[in-house]
């Protein structure tokens, strides 16, 4: 069903806001230990959500920072890794053989690890140094406890001294993001009509929001509903596949709002003049009441995930008869 339940988003929203003391403890301590770079880890569309973190880091600090798969992670032995390293990981099972094996590589070096997990008392839940609960019945939700334990190691380094006024504004973000599912529904509903037997599409986006543009692609369009995608960089976009823009190719770019929107405008120029099927998604176009306009480029990807992860996903699986629980590999067969 693609009905809303708002009762359901509220209570979630607050379970998750709920989590603020106990997140801010965590930071404090590391914070206090210190640390000389940061790895954000992950698989699939854990380490897309991730992405956008870094992001902010790189932007907002002088913090080395690094993104890895976790299979990748767990068998390069990069010297940049010491016990001075801070390692992040997302796991939405918490069973993943190849995040196993990254948090156990960091376990035996002493490295000081975060999990964010989905499945309490889970392999990757009991062995990392400070395990946090993340909300996968509203996917969108999980960047709240992620929000909390970034923003306030900013904080603590100097580097984003609105943290207070940043953290109290994401108690409302559930409810903005409520709003947000609701305003677009309609079109999430018109494009899984159109689109669901699409042979291939084209996902475009730049800046913190290109993880979670990734993200849909692979692990929503092409492993639920099997669509051939590519995701590509807004910036990449003139260096090879706006070659296959044409009438038919189903296209569709997601504005944002940080420093890479003139990115995006230059995509959308040209979609605008050359392409026959083009939707344009801007998150400007959503109100975020209650999140203060500076914060807004923060929140972008979270949005994203609500209109793709949730809404567009959900009618989609209505449209194609496609879920989670019909995929043809995925913890079906060994590999």
């Amino acid at each position: 069903m693609t009905t809303i339940n708002e009762k359901f988003y509220l209570e979630r929203g607050e379970m998750n806001y709920q989590l603020r003391e106990y997140i801010e403890k965590i930071a404090d301590s590391i914070s206090e230990r210190g640390f000389q770079n940061i790895f954000f880890v992950g698989s699939g569309g854990s380490i897309e959500m991730l992405r956008s973190f870094a992001d902010y880091f790189k932007k907002l600090s002088n913090i080395p920072v690094y993104t890895d798969t976790s299979a990748e992670f767990a068998v390069a032995q990069y010297k940049q890794l010491t016990k001075d390293s801070l390692v992040i990981l997302v796991s939405k099972t918490g069973d993943a053989e190849e995040a196993v094996q990254a948090a156990r590589y960091c376990q035996e070096r002493g490295i000081t690890t975060v999990g964010f997990v989905g499945v309490k008392d889970s392999t990757i839940y009991n062995i990392v140094s400070h395990k946090i609960f993340i909300d996968e019945d509203i996917s969108a939700f999980r960047y709240i406890q992620v929000y909390f334990l970034a923003f306030r190691l900013l904080y603590n380094l100097g580097h984003f001294e609105d943290y207070p006024r940043f953290s109290n504004e994401l108690k409302k973000l559930p409810k903005a993001l409520l709003e947000t599912a609701k305003q677009f529904d309609s079109v999430a509903k018109i494009y899984a009509e159109q689109h669901y037997q699409d042979p291939f599409q084209l996902w475009i986006g730049s800046g913190a929001n290109i993880g979670e543009i990734s993200r849909y692609s692979a692990c929503v369009a092409e492993e639920l509903f099997r669509i051939k995608t590519q995701a590509m960089h807004s910036a990449e976009f003139f260096h090879g596949c706006f070659e296959i823009v044409d009438e038919h190719t189903p296209v569709v770019l997601i504005k944002g709002e940080d420093e890479s929107r003139g990115i995006d405008k230059r995509v959308e120029k040209f979609l605008e003049k050359y392409s026959g099927n083009s939707l344009i998604i801007d998150t400007k176009d959503f109100p975020l009441e209650g999140i203060s306009p500076d914060f807004r480029k923060y929140f972008a990807p979270a949005v994203i995930s609500i209109l793709l992860g949730d809404r567009l996903r959900i009618n989609m699986a209505e449209k194609t008869g496609l879920s989670y629980n019909t995929r043809k590999y995925y913890r079906v067969v060994s590999y």
